[in-house]
């Protein structure tokens, strides 16, 4: 037998079947047909092979009495008419001694006859996925759960094409205590003069190669052209894991998750002198940490930080678990560490990443509130733009009877960021903080307003280009303020302007210090955070200012 035979011979015997599995990949293929074929099944030295992949869901604790390998087209779930009174929706089947359930639903509209996929509700109901999509995302985690797509045929009708996370699958699997079993059936065709130097021969029965494979041959050399033909039946099953994955879920979970989940809880620093213990044995104190492990919480989908005041809010995880933290005069986080211990362990972990020295003191909002039962009155940043943005739209209605600000904002656009500010030094979070900002308070305003808010003779002709900050200070001047109180309070907001358009890498200190100076500051604050309350502080304050100069005659 020469080598090509010997390929040949492989290839009928399905050798590289591996290269195959549905389960070898990220993803694992549920549902896929593929043909492959190379010249006319009328001539000699033409190829042709077909794989269909098809799966179904069965009891984890019955998968074992299903026979193995199954073949795949049993996993027909058609809905059908039985009767005149029976309609068989088919949303399980029997299989032997157990039953089977079905993976995805598909269909073919009477009109379009196209065909449509669907996977299972309740798989998508435990992981938080839309309802139709061809790629579905976890909502939490931001990554592929599951395909679906139609595959195009020349010959055969269109089929699906499924693929799901393993992850993902098996934590939904041990939720409905199922397991996904597999079937997979291949075909392999070739044409060739003398079929039976291949050492093949024609099977009555399939040959098992073991408890998940069978093959089956057939020679024809007698045929016009001769062909050898080989069909493979295979099986795999996925397990569900132990236990479901409360801690990873879009759902809330109230409970106590087991403590074997992520290992050993992580020790923290709990004083000055070093001294290290877990969250749970640290008792009633605050712990510290770097202000970078906000970031998590304002970056990523499910977890949510706000600050409810200037520097004291709550931390919370996708699982509704919540941590009271406070920012102190060191700009150093101090949380509750029994919020802390009450966290999944891998979430204390990251928290554990971020500790650091007890440095500064608690929080004073938070201490103020929490221990001695006296809140400050401390509002939250958005809450001071929204009432310095409120007090300028109620001034201008009043006084020129239209609406200043095109948009009125229920919730501020980044509003948990505006609350928090920046939580590195990196100056490039504190510009884009600041662009939020003018965007509220002065790219909102409508320009059409002030200048009809002017006198006709004082407005500005059609290729002046004047914009809202300009057009604010000529109405304050035609309404009888001095120009220089009018520029004063204008060039605050100038300030934020020249802020809006710079970028992080051309911006000098003695840049950064002018623009300080319109806001009142000696100097630029030593944190990215003190600059970002100055920033509000002096924008929220001229508009409040412009305000009353807009009520004053």
């Amino acid at each position: 037998m020469n080598a090509n035979h010997n390929r040949l011979r492989d290839w009928l015997l399905y050798t590289d079947r591996d290269q195959h599995h549905p389960v070898r990949s990220t993803l694992i293929t549920t549902h896929a047909f593929t043909e492959l074929h190379k010249g006319s099944l009328t001539e000699i030295g033409s190829l042709r092979e077909e794989w269909l992949i098809r799966s179904a869901l069965v009891s984890a604790k019955r998968v074992k009495l299903i026979r193995q390998p199954v073949d795949p087209h049993r996993f027909d779930f058609s809905p059908s008419w039985d009767s005149i009174r029976r309609f068989d929706f088919l949303d399980r089947m029997p299989m032997g001694k157990v039953q089977v359930y079905p993976w995805i639903m598909t269909r073919t509209h009477p009109v379009s006859d196209k065909l449509e996929i669907e996977l299972r509700p309740d798989f998508r109901w435990y992981h938080f996925l839309p309802a139709t999509g061809g790629e579905f995302r976890h909502p939490l985690d931001d990554i592929v759960v599951a395909t679906v797509g139609v595959d195009m045929h020349d010959f055969y009708n269109p089929t699906p094409r499924v693929t799901v996370h393993p992850d993902y699958l098996r934590d939904y699997l041990a939720a409905r205590k199922y397991a996904l079993v597999i079937g997979i059936v291949a075909d392999r065709f070739a044409t060739l003069p003398e079929v039976t130097s291949l050492g093949l021969e024609t099977m009555e029965q399939e040959k098992r190669i073991d408890d998940s494979t069978a093959i089956w041959t057939t020679i024809a050399q007698e045929a016009s052209p001769p062909f050898a033909r080989s069909s493979l039946y295979w099986s795999a099953v996925v397990l569900p894991y132990n236990r479901p994955r409360p801690e990873r879920s879009a759902w809330h979970f109230f409970g106590k998750l087991p403590p074997d989940v992520s290992g050993p809880p992580p020790q923290f620093l709990i004083d000055a002198q070093g001294t290290r213990a877990t969250a749970a044995a640290a008792g009633i104190r605050y712990l510290y940490f770097r202000r970078e492990v906000l970031r998590k919480y304002l970056d990523t989908p499910g977890y949510r930080v706000y600050f409810h005041m200037r520097h004291w809010g709550c931390a919370s995880t996708p699982l509704d678990k919540s941590v009271d933290a406070g920012v102190n005069t060191e700009n150093l986080v101090t949380a509750f560490a029994p919020d802390i211990a009450d966290l999944p362990v891998a979430e204390q972990a990251y928290w554990a990443s971020f500790n650091c020295i007890p440095s500064g003191g608690v929080c004073a909002e938070l201490y103020l509130t929490r221990m001695q039962l006296q809140p400050p009155h401390s509002p939250s940043l958005p809450e001071l733009i929204q009432a310095a943005v409120s007090d300028l739209r109620d001034a201008f209605k009043d006084r020129f009877g239209s609406d200043l600000y095109r948009t009125k904002y229920n919730e501020l656009p980044s509003y948990r960021h505006l609350s928090v500010g920046p939580v590195t030094e990196n100056i490039q979070e504190f510009l884009d903080l600041a662009k939020t900002l003018y965007k509220i308070v002065i790219d909102d305003m409508d320009e059409k307003m002030l200048v009809a808010a002017l006198p006709p003779d004082k407005r500005p002709g059609k290729g002046d280009h004047v914009k809202s900050i300009k057009l604010m200070e000529l109405v304050l001047i035609a309404l009888g303020h001095a120009e220089d109180d009018a520029r004063i309070v204008t060039d605050t907001l100038r300030a934020l302007t020249v802020l809006r358009n710079v970028e992080a890498h051309m911006l000098s200190p003695v840049d950064l210090e002018k623009e300080f100076a319109y806001w009142g500051a000696s100097g630029i604050p030593p944190s990215r955070r003190g600059m970002w309350h100055v920033c509000v502080d002096s924008v929220t304050g001229a508009i409040h200012q412009i305000a009353q100069m807009l009520r004053r005659t």
